[in-house]
């Protein structure tokens, strides 16, 4: 049974037995994200889940990395523009160790400068990557053109200009302003005494202090500003048509998620069926939904040759007009929700899958719930709910957000159907 608490020290505790399992998923969630970086630091979140690995409470990043090789397990660490976090899976028999791993990296870690200094190139590297990534960065865009000069606005790995200015001593400020109790949930899922491990998370983490100010998101933090890029070295150009959509706690979430579902998640959804399947113009395409805690958006994207470019981009706008319109029918939501059932237990057959969802749930939307919870509020989502919210959505000339990345030509806008702004 799903058993939620909070230690002294205010750290959020979730527990998940699952006793068939013969592994663990440990994760130490921390809320914030990029969304904290300060203005003129973006990147200094991801740096800093970089850096934590480099060292903690007196051993060496490698010292930890055979520790943890040497039992099985893995051990990374991830940051969004809401959250940071680190996971280690592992045996059973190694879940105290896999505990002990996680509290170190989180609440005391070395930062040696040589090594650090030597992580940044290592993150540059990553964000080198990413900028050749046409499917993220067009996402990164995105954000920048639905919520400009907010924290949103700028990359998770940072602006390329401002990552090479942060130091050692910038790390050090931002994980005391950052890396908090009240900000922090451990979750464990799989097969675990939970007596025991609730102890030794009590023992941990129960007396942590953090002194000094938290920290806030700036105000106001520039980031990318593009609405359409050429990019040389990019085959296809990537398009997202995109609007405001429900938060994390909206109540019209679960209806966001099945309109998403039956507009374009699998095969047998709409943009599927007529960009792939009808007119064979894309590989890739797809509805989305993404929550934030106090923002989000809901939307499509397509990734398509450039010459196949305003017959696909027609197409998505028809589609989400006609969405806006006409609604979906009973059988499209029913289907939906289907899939999304199917999906959602068979990520449950996953503790690693389970102890993030938790997480998530934990710090961002309220509260972690079982999935029992998600399923019946997935059944109860009727046809008239979703479709009250494509209106809202999608009405008649709804303005859209959209970028579009790749080889374009020299001012390229959508064309008509959605009015794009």
């Amino acid at each position: 049974m799903l058993e939620r608490l909070r230690l002294e020290s205010g750290v959020r505790v979730v527990l998940d037995p699952v006793p068939d399992r013969r592994s663990v998923a440990v994760g130490m969630f921390v809320a914030g994200g990029s969304r904290l970086d300060p203005a003129g630091q973006s990147g200094l979140a991801h740096y800093l889940e970089h850096a934590v690995f480099r060292g903690a409470n007196g051993r060496s990043g490698r010292d930890m990395n055979r520790a943890v090789d040497e039992r099985g397990g893995a051990w990374n660490g991830y940051t969004d523009k809401e959250l940071t976090w680190f996971v280690c899976d592992a045996l059973a028999e190694d879940v105290a160790f896999a505990v002990d791993l996680l509290s170190d990296i989180v609440l005391a870690p070395d930062f040696p400068p040589d090594l650090c200094e030597r992580e940044l190139e290592v993150v540059q590297a990553e964000a080198e990557e990413a900028a050749d990534d046409g499917e993220e960065r067009v996402h990164d865009l995105l954000d920048a053109a639905l919520w400009p000069r907010s924290p949103y606005a700028r990359p998770v790995v940072g602006l390329e200009e401002e990552v090479a200015r942060l130091t050692v001593a910038d790390l050090r400020a931002h994980h005391a302003r950052t890396f908090r109790p009240e900000r922090t949930c451990a979750v464990v899922s799989g097969a675990f005494d939970p007596a025991a491990v609730r102890a030794h998370l009590a023992a941990r983490l129960g007396g942590w202090r953090a002194t000094g100010a938290g920290a806030t998101p700036p105000p106001t933090a520039p980031g990318l500003v593009a609405r359409t890029a050429q990019s040389a070295h990019l085959s296809q150009v990537h398009l997202c048509l995109a609007v405001p959509g429900p938060t994390r706690t909206d109540p019209r979430l679960m209806a966001a998620h099945v309109l998403a579902e039956a507009l374009g998640g699998g095969p047998a959804s709409r943009l599927f069926e007529r960009l792939r399947d009808d007119h064979a113009l894309a590989y890739t395409v797809y509805a989305e939904v993404q929550p934030y805690t106090d923002r989000g958006f809901t939307g499509a994207y397509v990734a398509v040759a450039p010459e196949l470019l305003d017959e696909a981009a027609a197409l998505l706008a028809s589609e989400l007009s006609r969405l806006g319109r006409d609604g979906l029918e009973r059988a499209e939501v029913e289907r939906a929700k289907a899939a999304l059932r199917g999906a959602w237990l068979m990520d449950e057959e996953s503790v690693a899958a389970r102890m993030h969802r938790l997480g998530e749930e934990e710090l961002l939307a309220g509260g972690a719930r079982p999935m029992e919870a998600w399923l019946e509020r997935l059944a109860a989502v009727e046809a008239e709910e979703v479709n009250a919210l494509a209106r809202a959505l999608w009405p008649p000339g709804a303005a859209a957000r959209w970028v579009a990345l790749g080889p374009l030509a020299p001012g390229w806008r959508p064309r008509a159907h959605l009015r794009a702004v």
